[in-house]
């Protein structure tokens, strides 16, 4: 008889800021995976005692600036060094903007407009948000399930990212399959089933010009979506795109994924619509969220929530076990890049 392993303990952070249905969520969805949830206050977090017997800590959805006001300083260190020597975070949609290093909320609206700074920056770019139009702090009026979509290796490699752009002007259309700067192109054959996850305000994971070879696109939202169900992309950029040559053209969704037509241009477009990127910060991970793939069908299934909504996801419950599995093989090391 095989001995019996012991659950795993992982910190969830469950004090201001934090969503109560999203911390239960969050728990639920660890123990299915065989971790123990530890619920940490702010106290609980600044103390660090939670490193010793944690292998990972979740930032849940909820609200973002109460998580820096609570924690910026001290909690924020703690947090940080955690990761870097071993340990992992996991950010869902808030905690998703949080573990980023900057954040676009709602910019240009005065009454929701967050544009700041923010201290753990696992993440070395913007997470820009709502990646979808509606949102509301009020209720749950701007909740949809989005189809993502990743790349058929597991994630979208942008490993010498900085390289690929230097290289742009060195690739031409005699060379349509060059792997310049190790940015893989993607082509008709190379993308697996849609994902179907709930989504809630949620950001998009924009380089910005920063540094981001150390993070790798897992999914990407689906663009096909946007064309079919006549979505808007209000902060993410639109179908009218820059191309590299300087001109503006008019680009659909094959446009964006199947145009290998320089390397620079395919990583643009995948970072352009990241929507769960893994990042490696020191020994440790981290992996950021714009969707909410700990969000079941039974999560859902009350009056608090639209019908439409509650149809989809009873459909698309076991896709999002998809997008769960790839997140915790990368935060455990054993995704497709493991190093």
């Amino acid at each position: 008889m095989a001995p019996k392993t012991t659950p795993r303990k992982v910190a969830v952070y469950s004090d201001a800021g934090a969503s109560p249905w999203c911390v239960g969520c969050t728990c639920n969805t660890l123990t299915l995976h065989s971790y123990t949830p530890v619920t940490l206050s702010t106290d609980d977090v600044i103390s660090g005692s939670w490193t010793r017997e944690c292998v990972g800590i979740v930032f849940p959805g909820g609200a973002d600036t109460p998580y820096h006001e609570k924690l910026k300083g001290a909690g924020n260190r703690v947090i940080r060094d955690f990761v870097e020597k071993g340990g992992w975070y996991l950010g869902i949609c808030a905690g998703g903007y949080y573990g980023s290093a900057h954040i676009e909320f709602s910019k240009g609206d005065p009454g929701m407009e967050i544009v700041a700074d923010r201290e753990l920056a696992f993440f070395p770019g913007t997470a820009v948000g709502p990646r979808y139009p509606g949102y509301s702090y009020l209720d749950n009026s701007g909740e949809r399930v989005v189809k993502l979509t990743q790349h058929q290796e597991g994630v979208v490699s942008t490993q010498h990212h900085e390289e690929a752009v230097s290289a742009h002007s060195a690739v031409t259309s005699q060379h349509p399959h060059s792997t310049a700067g190790s940015v893989k192109h993607r082509s008709s054959d190379s993308l697996l089933t849609l994902c179907n996850v709930y989504y809630n305000g949620g950001c998009s994971f924009l380089p910005r010009g920063a540094d981001v070879s150390s993070c790798e696109v897992l999914w990407v939202y689906d663009t096909q979506q946007e064309t079919s169900d006549n979505c808007d992309i209000i902060s993410s950029g639109s179908a009218s795109q820059r191309v590299s040559d300087g001109s503006s053209e008019t680009q659909g969704p094959e446009d964006v994924w199947h145009d290998a037509k320089d390397c620079w241009r395919d990583a643009k477009d995948c970072w352009r619509d990241a929507a769960v990127v893994g990042c490696r910060v020191g020994c440790g991970r981290a992996v950021l969220s714009g969707v909410h793939p700990e969000m079941g069908y039974d999560d859902v299934n009350n009056s608090l929530h639209l019908p439409s909504v509650i149809g989809q996801m009873k459909e698309c419950d076991k896709e999002r076990q998809r997008v769960l599995g790839s997140v915790f093989r990368f935060l455990e090391g054993n995704g497709p890049h493991q190093t």
